[in-house]
This record gives structure tokens, C-alpha cells and sequence, in this order.
């Protein structure tokens, strides 16, 4: 039965059929604290962000918005090079102004991790490309 085990290389190069006894793997904190979550088929980061998406289908099925788009990415280019991308957490018409929004649930703190250099970089690059201004909400 020992013939048809599959052989193991151990840590000091050694091959044998024994399983060696490694030190426990870390796992990474996550990033950020937030903490994610599956609703109606999406996956939301943040418990922020999920609230934002009940309100903004409420809204949507009392007719204040429409096109209630989750997730929307842009791509970003330079002199005909794609950069890469940024994806927003919404985008919606609202009727008062017949205007499209475009959204990023932040956290109310002003300097907020989630703020970094990067999203900073990609804010603007997107306004100055595609002409679209992010809105921050902090729900």
C-alpha cells in the first residue's frame, strides 16, 4: 500500500512519504475593515455600501432614479494605452435632475483609508477621460 502513496519533498529537500510538519500559514488581516456580503446575487464590500444599495432600490422602485447600474468599471487609457480600470460601486439617472450619477461609498472620515493615492489618481484620470465626476456617499 506504501508504493501507491504520492511522494512528498520535505523541507530540508528530503522525498518521502510522510506528510512533513510545517509551521501554521498566517492569513493576511483583511485590507481594509470592512466586511463584505452576498445580497441578491452581488457581492458588496462593506455593510456601507449595502445600505446605499437598499436605499437606492427603494428609490428606484418609487420612480426618483432609473438604470440602477452596480458595479460600472471604466477603462482608463493614455495616448491610446490601456492604464487600467476603475469600477465604481453605482451609477443611476436621477429624474430631479436629469442627470447621471455616479457613486463610491467612502467612509465619512476625511482621511479614510479607503482614500488612497491610487482612487485619488483614478478619480481624476476618469473626469478628465470620460468626463464622469464620482460623487463620494458615506452611507
Amino acid at each position: 500500500m506504501r508504493h501507491l502513496m504520492a511522494r512528498v519533498v520535505g523541507p530540508n529537500g528530503r522525498v518521502g512519504h510522510e506528510v512533513p510538519v510545517t509551521a501554521k500559514v498566517k492569513t493576511k488581516a483583511p485590507r481594509y475593515t470592512a466586511k463584505g456580503q452576498w445580497f441578491d446575487g452581488v457581492w458588496f464590500g462593506s455593510q456601507a455600501e449595502l445600505r446605499r444599495f437598499k436605499d437606492l432600490k427603494l428609490m428606484q422602485d418609487g420612480g426618483a432614479i432609473s438604470g440602477l447600474g452596480i458595479h460600472p468599471r471604466y477603462d482608463l487609457y493614455a495616448c491610446g494605452v490601456k492604464l487600467g480600470y476603475v469600477e465604481l460601486d453605482f451609477e443611476y439617472l436621477d429624474h430631479a435632475t436629469g442627470k447621471m450619477i455616479y457613486e463610491d461609498v467612502k467612509d465619512p472620515k476625511k482621511n479614510s483609508s479607503t482614500r488612497t493615492a491610487i482612487f485619488k489618481w483614478k478619480r481624476r484620470h476618469l473626469r478628465a477621460e470620460h468626463g464622469i465626476e464620482i460623487t463620494e456617499v458615506s452611507a
